[in-house]
């Protein structure tokens, strides 16, 4: 065919779509003329984490990054050796480890963990769980525990400086002087990495993010994750601060969902590091150890707390779902 007729043919073709786009609807002739679609971006991860451990279904459907899990007096190599078996099974990122707080044996601990986290990198806090009770507990007329906190904290970073200290604080014990000097010197709080802030009492939910603005004040260098009991705590805490009266079911559940639709925002926001879960256990409730103790829930309750923990879990699915984006 000469350049001729490719031309008249070429206008002929042009005008016949052009006649069959005026016979398109108004609305299908607009999307034939818009741009093709991107695809949907992935949903945002956001840094989630539990302590050991829990169903897998469950840690893909929140996107758990991250276990948080208790070590032995004495034993670090072995707690790593569990960290590392997590950590091959599940696909995570990040370890968080809590030591015992023993006068004698803590800051070897220390030191090895810091050592240990150099060819383990997931390892990204050695710290204590339940900081203040603790702490407050190890002074005596025979022993000053700032110079051993800060014996241990220098431990946590003498061979890798990046190894955040991390401590678990209570709402309830913002207001403690064992928080602040001179019982905690102010260079050691300074040292505080990360601050894991757990809610004590369900009424004390509508105010989360002011506690995590007085948490963050006490340590002024650390990281907030909030902390969420996704778990029925009818038998084990009064419901409120100031009185003895336990939560009703409802009152259990509507403030544990508020607790979390307001850690979820605090997350989106950029306001905390993270969210974290105690116990893990999520697809396996009833397999929790903490049931066998009556004052987590007394036996003839069982079936209760089960269940509402798993009420808890799948209220959590949804708002985070909601407020974060996931569906």
């Amino acid at each position: 065919m000469n350049s001729c007729t490719s031309r008249l043919a070429g206008k002929a073709a042009l005008a016949a779509i052009a006649a069959v786009a005026a016979w398109l609807p108004s609305p299908l002739r607009a999307a034939s003329e818009r741009a093709p679609a991107r695809p949907m971006a992935p949903p945002r991860i956001f840094p989630i984490y539990t302590w050991v451990e829990n169903a897998p279904a469950w840690d893909r459907s929140l996107h758990i990054s991250g276990y948080r899990m208790g070590c032995d007096t004495g034993d670090p190599e072995g707690c790593v050796r569990e960290a590392q078996e997590e950590v091959d099974q599940r696909g995570l990122t990040r370890i968080f480890l809590s030591m015992d707080e023993d006068p004698v044996r803590t800051p070897a601990d220390a030191l090895a963990y810091s050592r240990l986290s150099l060819a383990h990198p997931y390892l990204v806090e050695a710290g204590f769980d339940d900081f203040v009770d603790r702490y407050q507990n190890l002074f005596s007329a025979r022993f000053d525990p700032r110079p051993w906190l800060r014996q241990v904290i220098q431990n946590v970073k003498t061979f890798n400086p990046n190894l955040a200290f991390g401590i678990t604080l209570y709402e309830d014990e913002l207001d403690s002087p064992y928080a602040r000097p001179p019982y905690l010197p102010a260079d050691l709080a300074r040292d505080v990495d990360i601050v894991h802030l757990f809610l004590h009492y369900r009424t004390d939910a509508p105010k989360f993010s002011q506690y995590v603005d007085r948490a963050r004040a006490l340590f002024p260098n650390a990281q907030v994750i909030a902390g969420l009991y996704a778990y029925d705590r009818i038998d084990y805490i009064p419901c409120s601060p100031s009185g003895n009266r336990p939560c009703s079911q409802a009152e259990e559940l509507s403030l544990y969902r508020e607790s979390a639709r307001i850690a979820a925002q605090l997350l989106k926001q950029g306001k905390i590091a993270g969210i974290e879960f105690y116990p893990g256990f999520f697809g396996m409730e009833s397999q929790w150890s903490g049931w066998k103790h009556e004052h987590s829930c007394v036996p003839q309750r069982l079936a209760r707390c089960v269940g509402d923990t798993r009420q808890m879990r799948q209220d959590t699915l949804d708002i985070f779902s909601s407020v974060l984006g996931w569906k």
